[in-house]
């Protein structure tokens, strides 16, 4: 179910002109950036993004502007980890076509209690319900739920970024044990903050 629902949502994603995608990547930039979360946080876990995901480069910018302590994820075998980006990092090209930082010129992220994370991520699909569906290898679930051993889950907004042809109706996306919702998706068009985590 799963499998066919990622293939048919990220048809649609992968459908979009480079223009439409320039365009709704803005917006959705503007949004982020003006959410109180993101004022508030001191650590942004940002990625790369590949293929047809949203754009991400005005985020960093404007956390970098912001001075805010910014990291990208290296997968790691099964896992995931972030390193801290800086004028000096210096990125490879992963198996899988992402550019990651490399971890023997960053430092890798070490989280404290004290932290406010806003940890930017992508995926397949959403529903409103923070339901998400990723590519498969389920490394956003394992690190946020390592991440939630050390900084409590009030100082942590997961937020999730799609075009709004990524949205699903409630209902569609099977919920897993092993899954994490996030709080919050933004697309082009709307806010949808998951009502649990309120």
């Amino acid at each position: 179910m799963k499998k066919e629902l990622r293939k048919e949502i990220l048809a649609k994603r992968n459908a979009l002109s480079k223009q439409e995608r320039c365009v709704k990547s803005e917006e959705i930039t503007n949004k982020v950036i003006a959410l109180e979360t993101f004022a508030q946080s001191d650590i942004v876990l940002l990625y790369a993004p590949i293929k047809s995901e949203v754009e991400t480069q005005g985020i960093f910018s404007e956390a970098k502007k912001m001075r805010k302590d910014i990291y990208y994820p290296r997968v790691l075998g099964e896992q995931m980890e972030f390193y801290h980006i800086n004028e000096r990092t210096e990125y490879e090209i992963s198996a899988y076509g992402i550019r990651e930082p490399k971890p023997e010129s960053t430092n890798v992220y070490e989280p404290d209690k004290d932290d406010t994370v806003l940890v930017v991520m992508p995926g397949a699909a959403f529903d409103r319900d923070g339901n998400r569906i990723g590519y498969g290898g389920g490394y956003y679930d394992k690190y946020l739920r390592k991440l939630e051993l050390i900084v409590p889950t009030e100082k942590i907004c997961k937020l999730a970024v799609a075009y709004e042809c990524q949205m699903v109706a409630p209902g569609k996306i099977a919920c897993e044990p092993h899954d994490v919702k996030v709080d919050c998706v933004i697309t082009e068009k709307e806010t949808y903050f998951n009502v649990e985590h309120n």
